[in-house]
């Protein structure tokens, strides 16, 4: 009895283990996507298109491994779980993503920027960088005016506030490595950071580069000698430029050429392509190219996989698909450049070939539920990898779409409150500052020389008004005036002279 006992005991717990197994089995994490509409707000769906967390949101970024995706709210940061609840309220500056070592770069202390006569507010700016946790605490207090997330390395590059010191730090705030001459970007995979010397502009006429790579401990690993660099991809090259040369007979530079390098700092694709014409590496070993106006992919040899047809495309995706365009509808290509989604929408969303930051929505293209945001007609809607809509989420927005008016309106009006700078402001701002810069210019130029004319009317009458000794204690100065070869020299000498002036008058 007793055996028999033990045996279906042992057979229950068997049953219970194996309920459980099927159960979490057949019940695998739901995949969220996000969706919204210009301007927002944003919200997410699920694999079959339903809304389950209601478009309430500035911006909406994918939810990561750790179950939190980044939003904004009411112009703040935070994240939330997959439920929609807050994990850590909405309540900072700025946010990213959490890195592998569990902390997340947060910035806090808004700055406002000003200009009068150019519109009040322009925009505004983040005084101070730190890091906080999961539980939204400050792990390494604000002390930083400029801070990139962790890398995979566990260093992060930042600049401190009060010291001024620049370099990179580890996860518990201390600074492994500092060096004003130069400033990191984040490190890559392998180690290095893309990284800029603080050069003099003369050693650029020089054709001395302003960019190199530094390893962890902040060492040149490849030397600068780049006009621009960038961080290396998971196939070990690196987008970076040439350095220009000054035309010193037109007083114009030429433009940079890009190309990649390998990490001993050898151009592996020479660097022929023009700025702008050419995307870092994808994942999958493929790059995007623009050659007589239309767009292509080559690889890591710099031989075409995809030739250049396209108007537009974006780099590829997690899914292995590419937004691409040529009569202006959007579809998806595969790495054989075939449609797999006809080009029969249009992308939602303003179209940017720029590599963007998280906080970005990404509805271009396939999130990795297999569900994209497009425009079909002007309308907003959701299609699966099949190209098919999705009802659910169609009735939802036909349902909702009075208060989803009345939110992008709020929207609107917050962003025309908190208003960032245009490219309009920023073509105001260079004429006026550069009236400004051409005014100092002018008088420092030459007030000098208008200095010196007042001043010799003043030597003469000193000379025959007072004593000739007057002219042998001038004319030293006055040679140095002329004949110094620095304007530092010139300057001391008029300072003199007003001096000497003063005193014999």
């Amino acid at each position: 009895m007793r055996l028999l006992n033990q045996s279906l005991k042992a057979v229950m717990l068997g049953m219970v283990a194996l309920h459980a197994a099927f159960a979490f089995a057949g019940n695998p994490r739901e995949e969220l996507s996000e969706f919204g509409f210009d301007n927002g707000p944003y919200g997410y769906v699920n694999q079959k298109g339903e809304v389950v967390i209601a478009p309430i949101f500035d911006i909406a970024g994918r939810f990561a491994e750790n179950g939190l995706a980044l939003v904004k709210y009411r112009d703040k940061y935070g994240f939330i779980n997959e439920k929609g609840e807050w994990a850590i309220p909405a309540k900072f500056e700025k946010l990213e993503p959490f890195s592998s070592n569990g902390l997340a770069l947060a910035g806090a202390n808004p700055q406002v920027i000003k200009m009068e006569g150019m519109g009040g507010i322009i925009g505004y700016s983040v005084r101070d960088f730190g890091f906080i946790n999961l539980q939204g605490e400050w792990v390494i207090k604000p002390r930083f005016t400029a801070a990139h997330s962790f890398a995979p390395n566990g260093l992060a590059v930042v600049t401190e506030k009060d010291t001024g010191k620049q370099g990179a730090i580890n996860a518990r705030g201390e600074w492994v490595f500092s060096d004003k001459s130069i400033e990191p970007s984040s490190f890559s995979a392998n180690g290095l950071a893309p990284a800029e010397y603080k050069t003099p502009s003369r050693e650029v006429a020089q054709g001395v580069g302003y960019w190199g790579y530094v390893d962890a401990t902040g060492r040149w690993a490849i030397e600068r000698r780049f006009y621009s660099a960038h961080a290396f991809a998971a196939n070990g090259l690196a987008l970076a430029s040439e350095p220009h040369l000054l035309k010193l007979e037109s007083f114009s530079r030429t433009l940079e050429k890009y190309g990649f390098i390998n990490v001993k700092g050898e151009w592996v694709i020479p660097p022929t392509f023009e700025p702008g014409d050419v995307l870092g590496f994808a994942e999958n070993g493929l790059a995007a190219v623009k050659v007589n106006e239309k767009w292509g992919f080559i690889n890591a040899q710099g031989k075409w996989v995809i030739p250049p047809k396209f108007s537009y495309i974006s780099s590829f995706y997690a899914n292995g698909w590419a937004l691409a365009s040529i009569t202006g509808t959007g579809g998806m290509i595969n790495i054989k450049g075939e449609w797999v989604v006809p080009p029969l929408f249009e992308p939602s969303g303003s179209l940017s070939l720029r590599e963007g930051r998280n906080e970005q929505p990404r509805g271009l293209g396939f999130a990795p539920n297999g569900l994209a945001w497009v425009m079909e007609n002007g309308r907003e809607r959701i299609i699966n990898s099949k190209g098919e809509f999705m009802p659910a989420f169609d009735a939802y927005i036909d349902k909702h779409r009075a208060e989803l008016e009345i939110q992008r309106k709020e929207l609107a009006q917050q962003l025309s409150q908190r208003k960032h700078v245009t490219f309009e402001d920023t073509v105001a701002l260079t004429y006026f500052w550069g009236a400004l810069y051409l005014l100092w210019r002018g008088l420092y130029v030459f007030w000098p020389f208008l200095l010196m004319i007042l001043l010799a009317g003043w030597g003469v009458i000193a000379i025959f008004r007072y004593s000739r000794k007057a002219f042998w204690l001038l004319l030293p100065v006055f040679l140095l005036t002329g004949l110094g070869d620095s304007e530092g020299m010139r300057n001391c000498a008029l300072i003199v002279v007003a001096g000497l002036n003063v005193f014999l008058l």
